[in-house]
């Protein structure tokens, strides 16, 4: 699996500071932290380390199961229990975009999402 990560910190770039844009909004999730590292685990699990200190551990074939992508809403998703990442990419600075080995590599997972997708 490769991780491709063109996102920018940011704790290095002023964030938005009007109330129509505060930085939960702009940045996409619902309370302030952002992601620290991502990193792979083995074959079928990455994992992100929160700059709140939580490490989530997200398996791929979860992770396809829940694709938020419009076709796979709409229909039940059968997934393969050892699906592999060919590439996983940062989407700006709100989301991953997972290319997996099989099935749908449509979704955009944003953090938000992946943050409420994990139960720790």
């Amino acid at each position: 699996m490769v991780y491709r990560n063109n996102m920018k910190n940011p704790n290095s770039e002023k964030k938005p500071t009007s109330p129509e844009t505060d930085s939960s909004s702009y940045f996409g999730i619902d309370s302030p932290f952002f992601v620290r590292r991502i990193a792979q685990k083995d074959q079928h699990v990455f994992w992100i380390e929160w700059t709140d200190g939580k490490v989530m551990e997200y398996r791929l074939s979860d992770l396809q199961r829940n694709c938020p992508c419009i076709r796979c809403k709409e229909r039940a998703m059968i997934c393969d229990i050892d699906v592999q990442a060919s590439c996983i990419k940062s989407v700006g600075r709100y989301a991953l975009k997972v290319d997996f080995t099989s099935g749908c590599s449509r979704g955009i997972y944003t953090f938000s999402f992946l943050r409420k997708l994990c139960v720790c």
